[in-house]
């Protein structure tokens, strides 16, 4: 009889997780819908909605997750749900899109603006990517070698793509000057979401060479890919000036539609944080149960 209401007892669990990963996941498609389409305090609540449900499965694998990996679970996932809850409140005006036209106004202070205007967004990944890693190296190490070295090849394309894009736009902005001087000037505007975006490459390769499968690799590699959208939104918002063909690599830029403007990179900057978070939480907890670790740990 026990037997039995302890088999109904962790049949109902699971069901229960599932229905929390598909409310998780469905909040997420809504959020980013709504960043595509502009919708920022829809975009931010659905947010909030999708990362509350994850932690609360998080919260659901207490008694199976090892101390370590289910506390920094935890917190990485609410400092995510904070940082969309401060989004809802909290949306300074930043200096919209870039302008293709001259501007007498230093190049850096949009850099700057917009990076400002990122900045809990920016935070919130770097925190949550650290708790990801603490997360991550409580699991008993894989030692999987090539695993980790295709991620780190994948990390690396991302951060070297952002990095050709930034001279082009550097050279843009140069006027025929130095190029460097102006690669120094957007740097000193983005420093901070492209160390965030290296951040969580090196979680990502960590994630790699100690979990089974792609999953949390591919986790972190989302985060990277959400802190260098910021990098984008940035750069793209110095201004170039007339005649000059902005030949980037990723150009995605506002697409303009029947039913309105559409941003792919906010999407893709949102897209990457929610999905990002919940494939490291999912990963994780899966490594955990595979390896059958237990709170004792």
């Amino acid at each position: 009889m026990r037997g039995r209401l302890r088999f109904m007892c962790e049949d109902q669990c699971v069901w229960s997780s599932r229905l929390v990963l598909l409310a998780a996941v469905a909040s997420s498609l809504g959020a980013v819908a709504g960043s595509l389409s502009g919708a920022d305090q829809f975009a931010a609540r659905a947010g909030v909605l999708a990362l509350g449900a994850l932690a609360v499965y998080v919260g659901m694998s207490r008694l199976t997750a090892a101390r370590r990996v289910w506390w920094s679970l935890l917190t990485g996932t609410v400092v995510l749900a904070l940082t969309f809850a401060v989004q809802d409140g909290w949306a300074p005006d930043g200096p919209g899109w870039q302008r293709l036209e001259p501007v007498d106004a230093d190049p850096g202070t949009y850099v700057e603006a917009v990076v400002a205007d990122e900045r809990m967004t920016t935070l919130g990944v770097l925190v949550a990517s650290v708790a990801f890693l603490l997360a991550v190296t409580g699991l008993p190490a894989g030692r999987r070698l090539r695993s980790a070295m295709l991620t780190s090849v994948a990390g690396s394309m991302l951060i070297v793509v952002a990095a050709v894009d930034i001279w082009l736009v550097a050279e843009g902005l140069a006027h025929g000057g130095s190029v460097a001087g102006a690669v120094g000037a957007l740097m000193a505007g983005i420093w901070l979401p492209l160390s965030v975006a290296l951040f969580a490459v090196v979680l990502a390769v960590a994630a790699a060479y100690r979990t089974a499968g792609p999953v949390v690799a591919v986790g972190g590699l989302l985060l990277a890919v959400s802190a260098l959208g910021v990098v984008y939104l940035a750069v793209l918002s110095a201004p170039l000036p007339y005649g000059y063909e902005r030949n980037l690599i990723f150009d995605a830029a506002v697409v303009r539609t029947r039913l309105g403007d559409l941003d792919p990179i906010a999407a893709l900057t949102v897209a990457g944080c929610l999905a990002g978070a919940g494939g490291i939480v999912y990963g994780c907890l899966r490594e955990v149960a595979r390896r059958d670790l237990t709170a004792t740990h």
